[in-house]
């Protein structure tokens, strides 16, 4: 304290330039790391400039409004696309607001679908077991009415798949042709389960598709899955499949299986030899291998038949076992009941 008093001037003066020391000090700190902040901040636009120059195509105004164009060019295109499938991928549908509309989905499967499917194979010489119904045969005989329209609209809506799948599949062959020779059997996915769980379905009319194998995807896109065996040569498989590629209905093939049927071979006939002069007259035992029997005159034996190569099998039919699935947008597909649409 004594020196403090002695020398005041000098004291005030030496803490003045501690405080000073200090203030600059922070100061210095402050303006340090605002300037690391701002090296970051430009650091981090030259790199954003750098990725802009060289993105393609060049973030321009002229380039945006081309792209403002190629996006609605490609909405058109969906657009387009979506018109074409729903508008030929409509449906043959009894209207929902038919009085009874569920026995009158019945009815029709009874006396329309499954006669006319009959009419159909008939006409093209296919083989059909009796009784065929076409995946409907506890739909067949005696019908009676629920009052359940959810299963009116499910019967329908396979129904009319079906209508244009088998269709399809008879117009492979014809009478001439018989690229198909019988159908053996039709099978829909069973829907009754879901919409009618106390009804009882025959057990040949319905499978289950895996679900690994089906394009369905929850809450984007339905499908009805279909499997169709059948007998035929592989012409009238290739004629089936031409006529599902031409895509009147979004039908897709999910799965094929070809089995050979067994069938009777043309054996090539073996040439008799005609009985030669010999001391014991006829072979008692035949000349199975066409050589003259022992002791006959082999120099004067008459010409053996010519040969004629013919094939063992000449055509070969087989099994062919086909899943296909009619595919619609969960969207909503637009469906035309009896011609007009709903």
């Amino acid at each position: 304290m004594r020196a403090f008093k002695e020398n005041p001037v000098f004291f005030s003066l030496t803490a003045l330039l501690l405080l000073c020391s200090v203030v600059f000090s922070i100061l210095s700190l402050l303006a340090f790391g605002k300037k690391s902040g701002n090296r970051d901040d430009f650091d981090k636009s030259q790199r954003d400039l750098k990725r802009l120059i060289t993105s393609k195509p060049y973030p321009t105004g002229g380039n945006l409004e081309k792209s403002k164009l190629n996006l609605e060019g490609l909405q058109n295109a969906l657009s387009d696309h979506k018109g074409k499938l729903l508008a030929e991928g409509v449906l043959d549908l009894i209207p929902s607001t038919t009085p009874d509309y569920e026995l009158a989905v019945k009815e029709r499967i009874k006396n329309g679908y499954i006669k006319s499917m009959r009419d159909a194979a008939i006409a093209n010489r296919v083989k059909i077991k009796s009784g065929e119904a076409f995946g409907f045969s506890d739909y067949s005989g005696t019908i009676a009415s629920t009052n359940n329209d959810l299963l009116g609209q499910a019967l329908d809506k396979q129904r009319a798949i079906l209508d244009y799948i088998i269709g399809e599949l008879l117009d492979s062959t014809s009478p001439d042709s018989s690229d198909i020779t019988e159908l053996i059997s039709i099978q829909r996915e069973q829907v009754e389960s879901a919409v009618a769980p106390t009804l009882t379905i025959s057990s040949e009319d319905v499978f289950f598709l895996d679900s690994k194998m089906s394009a369905r995807v929850e809450g984007a896109i339905d499908t009805h899955a279909f499997r169709l065996e059948f007998i035929g040569y592989t012409s009238g498989l290739r004629n089936f499949f031409n006529k599902l590629a031409l895509f009147k209905r979004p039908v897709v093939v999910r799965d094929v299986r070809v089995q050979r049927k067994q069938s009777e071979p043309e054996v090539a006939a073996i040439p008799t030899v005609s009985p030669r002069n010999t001391p014991f007259g006829s072979p008692p035992f035949g000349t199975p291998s066409g050589r003259p029997p022992f002791g006959s005159p082999v120099a004067s034996a008459e010409p053996a038949e010519e040969l004629v190569q013919k094939p063992i099998v000449d055509k070969n039919l087989s099994r062919f076992i086909i899943i296909v699935e009619y595919i619609e947008l969960a969207e909503s597909v637009q469906e035309t009941e009896d011609g007009q649409e709903s």
